[in-house]
């Protein structure tokens, strides 16, 4: 068992090194994207589970308070019932972005524009939202 003197050492360790530890966890992330990505989903599954009232009184008063929100649920829906309409299966869509084989989800480039999406798998799906649009992207299906 530590001692206060050495509880007091470690936490100025800590702060002397930040960018240390920064760096070490970057590098065991991209070491072991697996483990990490195993321990994210059990651990994210768990939480749900833990606080699926919490959350769906959330996602419930949060529909009924963001008239934004609202519009762009119906325009999700508007979308699927048109493809359901064409009988076009959903489940057979890849990715619109070159090399890449995965299955695409529907992502809206502007919502009111309902029928302006592209098939996008999820990891290129992220990164369109955190900014970065992949190189020979379809834009329009």
């Amino acid at each position: 068992m530590k001692t206060e003197k050495q509880k007091a050492s470690h936490k100025k360790w800590i702060l002397n090194n930040k960018d240390k530890i920064k760096e070490y966890q970057k590098k065991y992330i991209l070491e072991n994207k697996d483990r990490v990505a195993e321990y994210r989903r059990v651990y994210q599954n768990q939480y749900n589970k833990d606080n699926s009232e919490t959350y769906n009184a959330y996602r419930r008063n949060h529909y009924k308070t963001d008239p934004e929100f609202r519009r762009k649920q119906a325009v999700r829906h508007l979308t699927q019932s048109r493809f359901y309409n064409r009988k076009i299966d959903l489940s057979k869509k890849v990715c619109q972005v070159p090399n890449c084989e995965e299955h695409g989800l529907i992502h809206h480039w502007d919502y009111n524009e309902p029928m302006d999406i592209s098939f996008i798998c999820k990891k290129h799906h992220l990164e369109i939202h955190s900014g970065n649009i992949p190189e020979g992207i379809i834009r329009h299906f």
